[in-house]
């Protein structure tokens, strides 16, 4: 055994596991100490393990090791922890059967690679960087981020993967030739290093790219909060103005019917309701981000022509992100809105919107005619489109259905909430 490299794989190998577990079971780390004392005990373990015991007892070890720390440390679930070790260890050996195939077939043998020479060196390091890019694809796929922006984050890695295969094995083959030990492990060393760091550039790229779209729409929400505030304000003036002439319509209506002039009277009558009804057009299911989106899309409706026929149920609390409900709801309803408002002014059809929750399930549906013409989108923030409402749905478990029937378009959403 060589004691530098098997050490130098270790640490990798503690990188990847801290790495891997920290994106699929996301602990909750008590402090900074206890992952500086979690990562030294791993270490120690898997060394120990790795000196002085078998391949399969070695597994059972570390992964005895790492169900009791994430368990019981981290408070991690039992099931979501299990399914993890086990996928991490299978992608390992995976990862070193792919790295012992694609070695071999370049020329190198199986006794230099499992050797404790620089074959072994170069046969770790290609494993572990194949085993890095197994976990990044194993990431994307179980966040429900797998799409076309997913996979032109995981492109970048996947470059440089090979990249660094094909220059680790023209080292190899210079060592060969030439003998310069100390230059060939420094390459080894630098390319896993540059793979590590490019994993890390791509989780921040991604990272940005999500928190630039939720600035976005929490601008654009923002935005409608605000209208949404100062229509209740017109309201609460609209209300008091009522409130302080309420008594000279009662006295104008007593002074009619007692002259018997009942058709004056049914006009002061019927401007006394029509006053009284313009303050119930407004929505209120108690829950202020819902009724600031449902009130904005309502009046943006209204001032189209368009009618908006709501089935409105819900509690005051819900789960979810005022960030994700903007995004199911208002693209949706803005997308009905702009669909039919491409039919002809004096053919507006309505819209069908249900927003229902009985216990801790929440169940919204949008429905509306589909027009001949083909739909302009527009805005800055609205076009993030049905992908990114699907994914918002996947984000809080829930299930979507969109239909194209009868030639009206319908999306039906159901979550947990």
């Amino acid at each position: 055994m060589n004691f530098p490299i098997e050490v130098y794989t270790i640490i990798i190998e503690c990188l990847l596991i801290f790495y891997f577990f920290h994106k699929e079971v996301r602990p909750v780390y008590p402090s900074r100490r206890y992952i500086i004392l979690f990562c030294i005990s791993l270490f120690a373990v898997i060394m120990l393990s790795t000196l002085y015991t078998p391949m399969f007892i070695r597994l059972v070890i570390i992964s005895l090791f790492l169900f009791l720390c994430y368990t019981f440390c981290f408070k991690c679930k039992i099931f979501q922890i299990t399914y993890t070790i086990i996928l991490f260890f299978v992608t390992s050996m995976f990862s070193d059967v792919i790295g012992a195939f694609v070695l071999s077939r370049l020329g190198i043998s199986i006794n230099e690679l499992l050797g404790i020479s620089e074959g072994r060196l170069i046969y770790n390091t290609t494993s572990k960087i194949i085993h890095l890019f197994l976990l990044v694809i194993i990431i994307l796929f179980t966040n429900a981020r797998f799409d076309s922006k997913a996979l032109l984050h995981a492109i970048p890695l996947m470059l440089c993967n090979l990249s660094s295969i094909f220059i680790l094995f023209a080292q190899y083959t210079t060592f060969i030739d030439n003998g310069k030990y100390s230059t060939f492990v420094m390459t080894t060393i630098c390319m896993l290093v540059i793979n590590i760091v490019v994993c890390g550039y791509t989780e921040i790229v991604k990272k940005s790219y999500e928190l630039q779209k939720n600035q976005l729409c929490m601008q654009e929400q923002l935005a409608k909060q605000e209208l949404y505030y100062q229509d209740i304000i017109a309201r609460q003036d609209e209300s008091r103005a009522l409130w302080h002439d309420i008594k000279k319509y009662m006295l104008a209506m007593e002074n009619l019917v007692s002259t018997k002039t009942r058709p004056e009277a049914e006009s002061q009558l019927s401007a006394l309701k029509k006053k009284f009804s313009s303050l119930d057009q407004m929505i209120d299911t108690g829950n202020s981000i819902v009724d600031g989106i449902l009130n904005y899309g309502s009046n943006k409706a209204g001032s189209l022509g368009i009618s908006i026929n709501f089935n409105l149920w819900l509690d005051t609390d819900l789960n979810i992100s005022p960030v994700d409900l903007y995004i199911i709801i208002g693209n949706t309803m803005d997308n009905a809105i702009e669909a039919c408002d491409a039919f002809p002014a004096d053919h507006k059809p309505s819209i069908s919107c249900t927003l229902r929750q009985k216990n801790h399930v929440l169940l919204y549906e949008i429905s509306n005619p589909i027009p001949q013409v083909s739909v302009k989108k527009a805005g800055v923030i609205h076009g993030y489109g049905l992908e990114n409402v699907k994914e918002c749905v996947n984000r809080n478990s829930g299930f979507i259905s969109v239909k194209n029937e009868n030639d009206i378009f319908c999306v039906s959403i159901t979550l947990n909430v």
